[in-house]
C-alpha cells in the first residue's frame, strides 16, 4: 500500500499521482498503462476531496487528479463525464490561484498556472466531442474556439506576471489551431485552415523554445509533435511544400527520441504518426510514391500497437483510418486502383 508520512501515514494522494503519472500520464513519456495510471488518479482524487478547502496543497492535487482523470476519460470517449469533471475543478483551481500564498507552487509552478490548464483542457475535450459526432452543429466548434481563446488570453496574462516559467501559450494556441481545423472541415472555408496553420506555428515556436531551454525527454517529444501538427495543419491549407518541410522536421526530433524510449506506448505512436504527417504532406505536394514509402513506414509502426492495447485506443484507430486513408490516395493517383480499393 502506498502511505505517505503526513497524518500519521495514512494514504497521501500525493503518491497515487505519482504512481499514475508513472503507468500512463496522457501526453506524456510513460509506460503506457492507462488503465493503472487511472485507479490510481482516481484513488488520489478520493482522497483529497476530504481535504479542508484551505489545505492548498491537497486542493492542487483535487484540481490535478481531476484534470487527468477528465483527459483519460476523453481519450476513451466518456466526454459528457470529461467535461463534467473539469468544470467540477474549475473553482478550485480559481481558489487556488486566488488565495494561495504567493510562494506556493503546484509541480514547480505558481498556483497561477492551474486555471488555465484546466480551461485548456476543457477546450481541448470540447474539440474531441464535437469531432465524435456527426451531428456536430457549427456552434459546439464556435463554443470551443471561444473556450481556448478564453485560455489563451489567460495564459498570456500567466507569462507576463511570471515569465520565469515555461509558457502555456503554445499549448493554448495549439488547441485553438485544432478547433479552427475543425471549423474549416465544417464549412470548407479555406481561411479557417490557414489561421489554424499560424496558431499551430505559434505553438510550434513555443514548444521548441522550452525544448531549447530545457532539453529532456519530454520536452523534446512535445517540439517534434508541435511540428508535425504545424505540419497537418499547412496540409489542410494546400500549403504541400512547407508542410513536407515542417513533417521533416517532427520526424527527425521524434525518432532520437521514440529509440530511446522504446517502451513508451505514448511515444511509439507520436513516431507512426510523424512518419503519417510526412506522408499526408507529400501526398499534398503531388509526390505520391514518396508518400505511400511513408505511410507504409507509419503503419509498421503502429500496427505492434493496435495489437499489444494501445495507449490511447480511440486515436490509434483514427490514425489507422486516415492513415489507410492517404495510402489510398497515394494508390490512386499512381494508377493503382484495384489495390486502393483492396485497402479501403
Amino acid at each position: 500500500m502506498l502511505r505517505g508520512t503526513r497524518n500519521c501515514g495514512e494514504p497521501w494522494p500525493g503518491a497515487y499521482l505519482k504512481l499514475g503519472d508513472i503507468q500512463g500520464q496522457p501526453f506524456t513519456v510513460s509506460l503506457g498503462d492507462t488503465d493503472g495510471a487511472l485507479v490510481s488518479y482516481r484513488k488520489a482524487e478520493t482522497l483529497a476531496v476530504k481535504g479542508d478547502p484551505k489545505d492548498w496543497e491537497l486542493l492542487s492535487m483535487l484540481v490535478r487528479a481531476r484534470r487527468t482523470i477528465a483527459q483519460i476519460d476523453a481519450r476513451a470517449g466518456r466526454y459528457a463525464e470529461a467535461v463534467a469533471l473539469l468544470q467540477s475543478a474549475l473553482e478550485p483551481a480559481r481558489l487556488l490561484a486566488q488565495n494561495a500564498p504567493v510562494d506556493f507552487l503546484v509541480d514547480g509552478n505558481p498556483a497561477a498556472a492551474l486555471p488555465v490548464e484546466v480551461n485548456w483542457t476543457l477546450g481541448y475535450v470540447m474539440i474531441k466531442q464535437n469531432a465524435s459526432s456527426i451531428e456536430t452543429p457549427l456552434e459546439n466548434y464556435e463554443r470551443a474556439r471561444t473556450q481556448l481563446q478564453l485560455a489563451l488570453r489567460m495564459a498570456e496574462e500567466l507569462q507576463t506576471v511570471h515569465p520565469e516559467i515555461p509558457s502555456r501559450v503554445g499549448k493554448c494556441s495549439m488547441y485553438l489551431g485544432f478547433a479552427l481545423e475543425g471549423l474549416g472541415d465544417l464549412t470548407g472555408d479555406l481561411k479557417h485552415f490557414e489561421q489554424g496553420a499560424a496558431a499551430q506555428r505559434r505553438g510550434m515556436q513555443s514548444a521548441c523554445g522550452i525544448a531549447e531551454k530545457d532539453a529532456n525527454p519530454q520536452t523534446r517529444r512535445n517540439c517534434a509533435d508541435a511540428f508535425g501538427e504545424w505540419s497537418w495543419a499547412l496540409r489542410n491549407a494546400k500549403d504541400g511544400e512547407q508542410a513536407m518541410a515542417a513533417a521533416r522536421e517532427s520526424l527527425a526530433r521524434m525518432q532520437p527520441v521514440a529509440a530511446a524510449e522504446p517502451n513508451s506506448a505514448e511515444v511509439q505512436e507520436d513516431l507512426a504518426t510523424a512518419y503519417f504527417h510526412l506522408g499526408a504532406a507529400e501526398n499534398v505536394a503531388g509526390r505520391f510514391a514518396d508518400a505511400l514509402k511513408s505511410l507504409r513506414q507509419a503503419e509498421s509502426v503502429i500496427s505492434p500497437l493496435e495489437r499489444e492495447h494501445p495507449n490511447d485506443p480511440l486515436e490509434t484507430m483514427k490514425l489507422l483510418v486516415l492513415l489507410r486513408l492517404e495510402m489510398g490516395r497515394s494508390l490512386t493517383a499512381a494508377h493503382q486502383g484495384a489495390a486502393a480499393l483492396a485497402l479501403l
